[in-house]
């Protein structure tokens, strides 16, 4: 996964996808453009028709995303790109985008690190994963839910 590190609050997927565009009054015809990267909240499209900045467009998916349509604010321009929110975004619709933007990182892993699992399997810091570390970390934090656990109980319990 490719994060645009920037002021934005979720992280973007690099994506390059064609979709529809149709903007919200339906005059005029529609148009295809460019996804640039995408979230769970917006995207970053390119477009060679301009769009102006405050406009509502609705965005039309490919089939391979479940012909997701949804409603964008198009909230920034820098050139022919144009970054856009979501608006209302119904919980079906938001959980067929989850799938299809971890569809897309998954499928970026695994042809990035295809057959090579040394670089794969990496840790933080390009370290190999240690299993013998990994097994006493999760010990530990499986100790620390346990008492964590405890701890609930006893406060949870009325006083007499």
């Amino acid at each position: 996964m490719v994060s645009i590190k920037e002021k934005r609050k979720v992280t973007r997927t690099i994506v390059d996808i064609p979709i529809g565009v149709k903007p919200e009054n339906n005059s005029g015809q529609g148009w295809h453009v460019t996804t640039l990267d995408i979230s769970i909240s917006g995207l970053q499209l390119r477009s060679k028709q301009p769009i102006e900045v405050g406009s509502i467009i609705t965005l039309e998916f490919p089939k391979d995303w479940q012909g997701l349509t949804l409603v964008a604010n198009v909230v920034r321009q820098s050139g022919d790109c144009f970054g856009c929110q979501f608006l209302g975004v119904k919980p079906t619709d938001q959980e067929v985008l989850d799938k299809a933007i971890w569809k897309t990182n998954i499928c970026k892993l695994a042809e990035q690190y295809h057959g090579d699992t040394e670089k794969a399997f990496r840790g933080l810091d390009n370290h190999t994963l240690d299993s013998e570390k990994m097994m006493r970390r999760l010990e530990e934090l499986e100790q620390e839910v346990a008492i964590l656990k405890q701890v609930a109980g006893y406060i949870a319990k009325p006083s007499k």
